[in-house]
């Protein structure tokens, strides 16, 4: 059942590619130095 239009997984994903976009440029950054 969808509450207030938004899908608990495309909320999840969401959040996760959230996270992904925020942590991501670390790794490169560990990597690079």
């Amino acid at each position: 059942m969808l509450i207030g239009g938004i899908h608990p997984v495309a909320l999840r994903a969401k959040v996760a590619r959230a996270a992904i976009v925020r942590y991501l440029p670390q790794l490169f950054v560990f990597e690079d130095k």
